[in-house]
């Protein structure tokens, strides 16, 4: 596994990734104006425009005879909030959300914040967990999207 910087020559794979991993696992607990809002957000030109201003970050995977797939991705908006985390539903259980949030966390505190946050999705609520997030607040709905806030401290 490659783990590199987001390109925009990226952005069409990471939108088809990001919106059957969504589609699959997260829109179930949405309601529709949510999963329309989500949709909208993971549009490749989306993706793209903020990739000029957040971290993104992409796991490559290699494939025979073909070149590496993207098989996960992450965004960090202001160096300390995870705004996107998706991996491949293939792919998942191999270790590269972990990989790629301790990406993101040395880019956290190398821009010297001292917590990491996220709205994490239900389901990934115990993803986050193991990694030493605790929720700061019951579960929100906000226009249709469901998420629990959580906070990690780095130092």
């Amino acid at each position: 596994m490659q783990i590199r910087r987001f390109r925009p020559s990226d952005a069409e794979a990471v939108s088809e990734l990001t919106c059957q991993v969504f589609d699959e696992h997260v829109a179930p607990a949405f309601e529709p104006e949510g999963i329309l809002e989500m949709h909208d957000h993971l549009r490749p030109e989306a993706i793209a425009e903020r990739a000029i201003t957040h971290l993104t970050l992409v796991a490559l995977v290699p494939e025979p005879e073909s070149p590496p797939r993207v098989a996960g991705v992450i965004e960090l908006r202001g160096e300390e909030r995870v705004s996107m985390l998706f991996v491949s539903t293939p792919h998942m259980g191999r270790g590269i959300a972990t990989e790629l949030m301790a990406r993101a966390e040395a880019a956290s505190r190398a821009a010297g914040r001292a917590t990491m946050t996220v709205h994490s999705s239900l389901n990934a609520e115990g993803f986050y967990r193991k990694l030493g997030f605790a929720p700061t607040d019951e579960p929100q709905k906000v226009l249709g999207f469901a998420y629990v806030p959580m906070e990690r401290h780095l130092r």
